[in-house]
């Protein structure tokens, strides 16, 4: 009898991995999400599907967010169906409030979702089994703490099998650290060739037209890692915690256990901040996985997408994967080559186009409509400092039709012409 543990974190880069001493398995390294912003991202996770599928590009109406996206066939369901008892303990969609609070979608026996404020960790509201409940500000409210403790009472009394989805907001941008680890650590140096990038003449003209952060916002960023690692540590803490709840029920071995982020997140590399681009410090994601059942020498390095992930547990566990975007991970858990070739995409976000990625394990090609190209080498160039879309011409023409194939005609919001 298989469980299943999935975790979940928010806004995590991949480098920010650094932090969590605690997290248990394997780790690979070319793990990408297929649209670099929550409420997308998450829609994957939950369908095994593209963005181009679920529809859900953003974070709220009109192309994303919890009214656009139809939850009633998602991987809780279908666990549901294959007879899993299903707890959701954090986040689920980006704009599910106070108003939503009496859905609890198909699948789900144990639903606690953060409602309004999720960004917030203290003075949270929350849909509790349907009802909306307003958390306070003393230090046992801190949400991370929260959902650690709800999260361990489920996997410690739920019947076999069952599948704990557990997403904490830690770290997202607002990262506020748990009061016992708001003195540790310190600042690292940061200062990869990217950082606040001055010459952007090979790139589109949406970075062209970005100005260089100021000292003042090179600050911002640099307090913001320090949070951000600060506020990873309860996640860290949590991870331990259901890792010794799984050990001291004697069923650790029979569950499989991921630890993903929905996105990454940019410090200032090529002047840009946050998500939502098709640069490598938004596209990939850390992604750990311990299940002695499926794995045997896995292939540390295979890329794969987000939109893996469903579909590989329900196969492992004799579910429906029928209609999803997804793969099953047998061959890379097997230390066999994964896909040739991962897909990401996102629509059109203020200054910003719309855009479509093609990621092979040598190179990144992203298309924008009319609004230009990008083409590099990330063996030669991993931080993406040579667009080299111009002078490798056949590498240009076989990833630009590969975007094509991926895309299958159904291109991001805003993007004005195909590949």
């Amino acid at each position: 009898m298989t469980n299943i543990v999935l975790v979940v974190a928010d806004d995590m880069r991949q480098s920010l991995m650094q932090e969590m001493n605690k997290v248990p398995g394997t780790r690979f390294t070319a793990a990408h999400n297929s649209n670099p912003v929550c409420g997308a991202a998450r829609t994957s996770i939950l369908t095994g599907n593209y963005s181009k599928t679920t529809r859900c590009w953003g974070n709220g109406p009109p192309d994303g967010g919890f009214d656009i996206f139809d939850d009633t066939d998602t991987l809780a369901s279908r666990l549901a169906a294959a007879g899993f008892h299903c707890g959701h303990f954090g986040k689920y969609i980006n704009d599910y409030n106070p108003d939503n609070a009496a859905h609890v979608p198909p699948g789900w026996e144990r639903w606690w979702a953060i409602t309004a404020d999720g960004d917030k960790y203290y003075g949270y509201q929350v849909s509790d089994d349907g009802t909306n409940v307003t958390y306070g500000s003393d230090t046992n409210d801190y949400l991370t703490d929260v959902i650690n403790g709800l999260s361990c009472e489920f996997i410690a009394s739920a019947p076999e099998p069952f599948f704990a989805y557990i997403t904490p907001t830690a770290p997202h941008k607002d990262a506020l650290p748990a009061p016992r680890h708001q003195s540790i650590l310190q600042h690292e140096p940061f200062s990869p060739p990217n950082l606040n990038e001055a010459d952007v003449s090979d790139k589109p003209q949406w970075v062209k037209n970005k100005a260089l952060l100021t000292v003042d916002e090179l600050q911002e960023q640099k307090e913001l890692r320090l949070k951000m690692r600060r506020c990873l540590l309860s996640v860290d803490d949590m991870v331990e915690d259901v890792i010794n709840t799984l050990t001291m029920r004697g069923i650790i071995d029979n569950t499989i256990f991921i630890f993903v982020s929905d996105n990454g997140y940019m410090w200032g590399e090529h002047r840009c901040t946050g998500k939502s681009v098709p640069y490598r410090e938004a596209t990939r994601m850390p992604m750990v996985v311990r299940a002695p059942m499926l794995m045997n020498n896995p292939n540390t390095g295979a890329l794969i997408s987000i939109v893996d992930i469903a579909p590989t547990l329900l196969r492992a566990v004799g579910g429906d994967e029928s209609g999803m975007d997804g793969h099953f991970l047998q061959n890379v858990f097997q230390g066999l080559p994964g896909p040739s070739s991962l897909y990401c995409e996102h629509q059109e976000q203020g200054n910003t186009p719309a855009w479509a990625n093609v990621i092979k394990q040598s190179w990144t090609y992203t298309w924008y409509g009319n609004a230009g190209e990008e083409l590099y080498d990330i063996v030669a160039d991993p931080y993406q400092l040579n667009n080299v879309v111009s002078s490798k011409p056949t590498t240009r023409a076989t990833m630009k039709q590969e975007c094509h194939d991926l895309m299958a005609g159904s291109p991001p919001p805003g993007m004005v012409a195909l590949p």
